[in-house]
């Protein structure tokens, strides 16, 4: 039996994204990683530990 050196498929459609909150000036809070935008969000909200308020001031953007 020999192991394979290929990722699992869920790590081929993991993508970085960047969140940052909206306020007077952007203020970055750090990296998700999530297969899409409105994954991304949801991991952004419970990592950073968003209310409400602020998940509608998030903004992400996808890093290549």
């Amino acid at each position: 039996m020999s192991l394979s050196m290929n990722p699992p498929i869920e790590k081929l459609s993991m993508r970085s994204w960047r969140a940052s909150i909206l306020k007077r000036r952007v203020e970055y809070l750090g990296k998700v990683n999530a297969p899409n935008s409105t994954a991304a969000e949801a991991a952004a909200a419970r990592e950073f530990r968003l209310n409400d308020d602020q998940r509608r001031r998030l903004m992400l953007q996808e890093e290549r």
